[in-house]
């Protein structure tokens, strides 16, 4: 926060360094308590803990060091003798761990009710990482007995453990996408563009349990605003869905992606009931799941 600021290091002996001094501003509460990425938390815990907010990295690459930031205030007297740690856990959608940290920073015994109160981890991430979607797994133990400390929620729920996120996992060596057997330009508003569509569905149809794919090649211009799912359906003639595809396009939602991404998108379409005699067509695109509303397109 104050890198800018620093005025000296006084060395302790034998190590590089010791002490390191500041010369803060007159808003250096301001600038460290309420910095513009800051994500609102509302989590009580009966040790006189109130958990308010929390800073993440949204991208983190297999081997790199990610950062997260709790802000905490003090609003009662923690109990006498006891002592306590957080522990932040980076994990991906099946519960796995690749990269951990514990501890506190600030000893119980320091506290005093209305302290506000910044706690950092570091977080080495595992070099076999793979391209999923992460979250911060996060909460308080007592040191004593390892046990985890229920947090009261806004909503009046209690949990031993918040998931923040989403985070984004790059793995160290990130697939190159092929070029687009069928290369078109799509417009998806100002951030995504469909720059490919290709499937290996036969020129003539039939049911049976036939299954075929279609593979969307994206490009990203900008982080899109909002999350999208893709949705591909074959239709008959009467605009009749037969067989179709929804689902998050590749492994990242869309709120993760960043500008010059290039995204491959293989949805699988089965054919299982009868199928009459006609002309069908793919239909495809994007839409908010939460809305329903599709994403306007133009070809370029």
């Amino acid at each position: 926060r104050f890198a800018d600021r620093q005025i000296g290091v006084v060395r302790w002996p034998g190590l590089t360094t010791g002490f390191t001094l500041y010369r803060l501003p007159p808003d250096a509460g301001a600038i460290l308590l309420h910095p513009p990425s800051l994500q609102p938390l509302d989590a009580n815990l009966p040790n006189g803990l109130h958990l308010a907010g929390y800073e993440i990295d949204r991208q983190v690459k297999a081997g790199d060091t990610t950062q997260l930031a709790l802000y905490w205030q003090v609003t009662a007297n923690a109990p006498v003798g006891e002592d306590y740690a957080f522990f932040s856990h980076l994990i991906d959608q099946t519960g796995h761990v690749w990269a951990q940290q514990d501890g506190l920073g600030y000893p119980p015994y320091f506290w005093v009710p209305g302290d506000s109160v910044v706690s950092w981890f570091d977080l080495t991430v595992a070099n076999d990482v793979p391209a999923a979607v992460g979250q911060i797994e996060t909460g308080m133990y007592r040191q004593s007995d390892i046990g985890r400390l229920a947090m009261r929620l806004a909503d009046g729920t209690t949990t031993d453990r918040l998931l923040l996120g989403p985070v984004r996992l790059v793995p160290a060596v990130v697939p190159s996408v092929p070029v687009p057997a069928n290369p078109t330009l799509i417009h998806f508003g100002p951030s995504i563009d469909l720059i490919g569509a290709d499937n290996d569905w036969p020129a003539t149809l039939a049911a049976g349990n036939r299954t075929f794919h279609v593979t969307l090649t994206w490009k990203v211009n900008a982080t899109p605003a909002a999350d999208y799912t893709t949705f591909v359906h074959l239709v008959d003639a009467k605009g009749n869905i037969v067989a179709q595809s929804d689902g998050q396009p590749g492994p990242y939602p869309t709120t993760l992606w960043v500008a010059g991404d290039t995204i491959l998108d293989v949805r699988t379409l089965t054919l299982s009931g009868p199928l009459e005699a006609g002309t069908y067509q793919l239909v495809g695109g994007l839409y908010r799941a939460d809305t329903m509303a599709r994403l306007a397109s133009d070809r370029g």
